[in-house]
């Protein structure tokens, strides 16, 4: 009797399983994980869908350990899961310039550049922090250095998109 795995051997009588590890198959939508031997790391790569000129988006991480690169691959699938933009260039200030320039889309000017004006000294503080790293404690950081010296009309009028 074989079950999947399993290969049986008879010695002198009694019967003895030995279990023949087999590595299993990542899914569908797991992404894989390869031995890169021309730089001796361990590469995950994930497929996040399709661009409009059919071409497919890839994520990859790279790591020391096959381990490593499972738990990178694993947080990286959670983040595309959740729906976030897990490119660690995109940052406080673009995702601010992109909230401006869709958001308050249909606005008169003078509101958009009012609510530009307004989060300015917070993408100071906050801009170079990509949104991905971001906290609410970076946040309330930057809110509590701005009280210092603003007034409380202008913390109150700061839009918290």
């Amino acid at each position: 009797m074989k079950a999947s795995g399993e290969s049986q051997r008879k010695s002198q009588g009694t019967a003895t399983l030995r279990i023949t590890a087999t590595a299993a198959r990542r899914g569908h939508g797991e992404g894989s994980v390869y031995r890169d031997a021309a730089n001796g790391t361990w590469v995950g790569a994930i497929s996040l869908g399709w661009r409009p000129d059919s071409s497919r988006i890839r994520r990859k991480v790279i790591g020391r350990t096959k381990t490593e690169v499972r738990d990178k691959l694993k947080k990286l699938q959670a983040e595309a899961d959740a729906g976030l933009k897990t490119s660690a260039s995109y940052t406080v200030a673009k995702a601010v310039d992109d909230w401006a320039a869709e958001a308050l889309d249909g606005l008169a000017d003078k509101t958009v550049r009012s609510h530009v004006d307004l989060l300015r000294p917070v993408t100071m503080l906050i801009g170079n922090i990509p949104l991905r790293d971001l906290t609410a404690h970076d946040v309330r950081r930057a809110l509590n250095e701005l009280a210092k010296e603003r007034s409380t009309r202008t913390m109150a009028s700061t839009p918290m998109c």
